[in-house]
């Protein structure tokens, strides 16, 4: 008989599974990663628990909407599990057409990258604060 606990390790590996994913979106190179970063359960140390909690992080690319990353969280838990979203917050903008930035590039000859896990762009972008 399966319990909450050993499908989680089925969960596990599919999150495992996923890696790192490139995208490209507008000429850069980002990389989603889907990670738990927190686990909780219930019982005691002899015991098979009954629940089991797990946080997922999803750092997920540009261009990409939040319903679509949810999607792809629910593909994840495969139906196997109740899912509650929280901490929402979309992709931050992507400022490669702001006129200082781009002085600032061509005078000092720098090179243009990607940014993994840009939270604080991510969290003005979902108040309407365009930092482009």
């Amino acid at each position: 008989m399966r319990t909450q606990f050993t499908k989680a390790a089925d969960f596990l590996k599919r999150l495992a599974d996923f890696g790192v994913r490139e995208y490209s979106f507008e000429g850069m190179r980002y990389f989603e990663v889907m990670n738990a970063t927190m686990v909780d359960f219930s019982g005691g140390r002899n015991i098979i628990p009954d629940r089991f909690v797990v946080n997922v992080n999803y750092r997920f690319a540009p261009g990409k909407s939040i319903e679509q990353a949810k999607r792809d969280v629910l593909d994840i838990v495969n139906g196997e599990a109740e899912v509650e979203f929280t901490d929402l917050c979309p992709s931050g903008d992507v400022c490669l057409y702001n006129p200082v930035l781009s002085e600032f590039i061509d005078r000092f000859n720098l090179p243009v990258e990607a940014k993994q896990a840009w939270t604080d762009v991510a969290r003005l972008s979902l108040h309407g604060i365009r930092c482009c």
